[in-house]
C-alpha cells in the first residue's frame, strides 16, 4: 500500500487539520500525499485575492483549498514512517 492509499484509510478529514504551522502530510486521492504545513498568510501569484494555503517543506509547491480542489485527508509525519517514508524538516 503507497503513502496516499495509507492517509486516505487510516488518516483524518482535512476539516480537522492543524492550521498552526505543524507539519502534516495531506492527501487527494487523485494528487498525491505531501509533507506540508498551513501558513495562513501565505500567497500564490497565480491565485491573486487568495490569502491561506499549504507550502510544501522548503517553499515551491503550495496547494489552495479557495477553489474547492485542495487535500481532503491529513496524518501525522508518523504514519509516513509507519509506510518507510522519512520525512527531513
Amino acid at each position: 500500500m503507497n503513502l496516499n492509499r495509507a492517509i486516505q484509510l487510516h488518516g483524518r478529514p482535512i476539516e480537522m487539520v492543524p492550521r498552526d504551522g505543524t507539519v502534516v502530510i495531506v492527501s487527494d486521492p487523485d494528487a498525491g500525499a505531501f509533507p506540508m504545513r498551513w501558513n495562513t498568510s501565505g500567497t500564490n501569484g497565480l491565485l491573486p485575492g487568495v490569502r491561506g494555503l499549504w507550502e510544501m517543506l522548503g517553499g515551491g509547491l503550495t496547494w489552495s483549498e479557495d477553489d474547492g480542489a485542495g487535500p481532503t485527508s491529513w496524518a501525522h509525519l508518523d504514519l509516513a514512517e509507519q509506510f518507510g517514508v522519512k520525512i527531513v524538516q
